[in-house]
This record gives structure tokens, sequence and C-alpha cells, in this order.
């Protein structure tokens, strides 16, 4: 990676919706379609094509434009040449925290772009407390990754993501 092509990250903007849709509808296709787990490549490009519609694109603007009005929720878009290449959403609940997104285009990943943006998250967060995620079993380079953040699969905590792609909890606990 060059230094020109180093990813920017700031807070993301309504404007920053269709790229950041777009890059994370490829970076769904480049993760999770997995026949031994069922989950077959046209089932995920099924899912987000649905999500490329005119009124989906201004429903998930809508979104956004509360996620940034929001003070208990990060959500911080890394960009080159104005294309998204990373994105993270975390949040901050009454009795809990939360990491809703953290997704990396593939050709960033091994380059310390999740790390970045996980230090975004963790400087947002509250360090007295515990911090909830959701990850696909079968995403090994995930799970990977979590684990040296300090998560920990949850016991039992398996389950189907819409019916279909098999999941779990992971949790850090406070880091002082």
């Amino acid at each position: 990676m060059s230094e020109e092509a180093k990813p920017a990250i700031r807070t993301a903007t309504p404007d920053d919706t269709y790229a950041i849709r777009k890059f994370h509808a490829a970076s769904w296709l480049d993760t999770y379609p997995n026949d031994n787990a069922g989950v077959p490549e046209s089932w995920v490009r099924e899912r987000w094509e649905s999500w490329d519609s005119p009124e989906k694109l201004k429903e998930s603007r809508e979104l956004v434009t509360g996620f940034i009005a929001d003070p208990d929720q990060l959500y911080e878009v890394a960009v080159v040449n104005d294309a998204a290449v990373g994105f993270v959403h975390a949040t901050r609940h009454k009795d809990d925290q939360e990491l809703g997104a953290l997704y990396v285009a593939r050709e960033y990943q091994g380059t310390g772009l999740a790390a970045e943006l996980m230090l975004h998250a963790d400087a947002f967060w509250d360090a007295k407390r515990v911090v909830d995620l959701v990850v696909v079993d079968y995403n090994e380079r995930a799970k990977r990754f979590y684990e040296k953040q300090g998560f920990k699969k949850v016991s039992g905590s398996d389950y189907m993501h819409a019916d279909k792609m098999p999941s779990i909890k992971m949790r850090r606990e406070p880091r002082i």
C-alpha cells in the first residue's frame, strides 16, 4: 500500500451512505458465501441486491443520519479517493457497549486498518464497561482479530443470523 493510498478515517456523513453501502455489499460477497455452512453466494448476493433499491438507500441514509446525530454512536468511514475501504459502527447503551460493525476491504486486510478502526471505537467506549459483538462463526479471520483485541466467545451464544448464517457473540471484559 503506497502512502497516497493510506485510508483517511473520519466521521461518516449522510453523503457517504451509498459508498459505504456499496463497499459493505462487496465485503459481504468477499466474506460470507460458504457452501459448507449452507450460505450460498446466491443468497448473499440476493440479500444485498435488495438493499440497493432507491427506497432501501433512502432508509440507509436516514439510519446513517441518526447514527451521526446520536452522541452514543460512533460511525466512521475509512476512505481512499472518495471510495469507502472500511467502516466502524460502535454504540454505548445504558448497560453495555457494542461493536455493531467493523469491515475492511480485502485489499486493506492485513495493513493495520482494522486495528486502527478498533482504536477509534476503543477511544469512544468507556474502558470500565463490557463490549459485545456478533461475528459469523466461520469467519475465522475476524474471530482471530477480535481475540487479539481481547474478545472471547460467550459460551452458549450460538445462533443463526437471518436464519442462515451461524453466528456467535464475543465479549471483552472491562479494560480497567
